[in-house]
């Protein structure tokens, strides 16, 4: 069972540092049955799923199913327990499964095999029951369409599905590959010893704000790739040279003889990944940088700051910038 459109959107696979993601998935279940004894009927699911990769959604499991049946004679249950596996949107359920009796066939042991597809909430398996033994009275090989409604539950490594936005930092950094910020070095050729709280934070600012220029920079190449819009891509431009002047505002807040070191270098042009390029525009953009631009507002009119209320009107226009990128992206 694949998690929620939501749980798709997590940034990168789970890394060492991080809890395993550990889903709890409750389901109702209606499956339409074909076979020598057709029946149909409602039922409920309860599966627990390991993620070792939230990327690709690689992960394994074990579920309990309970179905009131309705076919030729009485009203009868079938009931599974099954291991599964998952990649991507696509699964296999196997294990072992019941069929009670219905006063005209005898109850019946099967092999539970059950590929399915799932896309958001929603599950549709082509499921089947292998007779274990014969006999006369039994149901025979049962066959079956099941629709099923989950939800997806995190109760471990939850954390890991949301990305690692700074507390104070504004902008949108670049990260790796496992959603990590990439930051540059800070020479200090002045100071030595522990930093003043103030002057921390300023100099944190500005390393976040520095490495949002060649994320804005990536964005524009990405853009053009996808051949969006000129006004798109010369936006993100604007964007890289607006954050530069934040990360040299935030230097000079900070006080001292500070530069920058170790800037991530310009990449060679990538094969754009989409999904990858819409969590960023929500996460890192309408999101990271829209909170970015209320804090920062508030912060000017508090000290009356012009330098920190040109910041924040930049900080906005780069939320519209990303919520116009997702757009763009979910349209393509």
């Amino acid at each position: 069972m694949l998690s929620l459109s939501a749980l798709t959107l997590a940034p990168g696979a789970v890394r060492a540092d991080q809890e395993p993601l550990v889903l709890v998935i409750p389901g109702y279940l209606y499956s339409a049955g074909f076979g020598s004894a057709p029946a149909s009927g409602y039922g409920v699911e309860l599966s627990v799923l390991h993620v070792f990769d939230t990327n690709s959604y690689f992960g394994i499991g074990a579920l309990g199913q309970w179905q009131s049946y309705r076919g030729e004679g009485e009203n009868h249950s079938r009931i599974a327990v099954a291991g599964e596996a998952v990649f991507g949107p696509f699964g296999l359920e196997l294990g072992y499964a019941q069929r009670g009796g219905d006063g005209v066939h005898d109850a019946q042991d099967g092999a539970h095999v059950a590929p399915f597809f799932c896309i958001g909430i929603v599950s549709l398996a082509y499921r089947m029951t292998v007779p274990l033994g014969g006999g006369e009275g039994r149901y025979g090989f049962e066959h079956a369409l099941a629709l099923g409604l989950k939800l997806p539950i995190p109760i471990s490594g939850w954390r890991g599905l949301i990305p690692p936005f700074p507390v104070t930092g504004h902008g949108r950094p670049l990260r790796d590959s496992h959603g990590d910020a990439v930051l540059p070095r800070v020479i200090d050729r002045r100071t030595t010893g522990r930093l003043p709280r103030d002057r921390a934070r300023w100099i944190a600012e500005a390393r976040m704000e520095y490495a949002s220029i060649e994320s804005f920079l990536r964005l524009a190449d990405d853009l053009d790739a996808l051949g969006a819009p000129a006004s798109l891509v010369a936006r993100a431009l604007v964007a890289a040279e607006e954050e530069r002047r934040h990360a040299e505002t935030c230097l000079e807040l900070a006080g001292g003889s500070l530069s920058l070191a170790d800037a991530a270098p310009r990449r060679p042009r990538r094969r754009v990944d989409r999904a990858l390029l819409a969590r960023e525009a929500f996460f890192d953009g309408v999101l990271g940088e829209g909170r970015a631009a209320l804090e920062i507002a508030g912060e000017a009119r508090a000290t009356k700051s012009a330098a920190l209320a040109r910041i924040a009107a930049e900080e906005a226009a780069h939320a519209r910038l990303s919520a116009d990128v997702l757009a763009f992206v979910a349209h393509e």
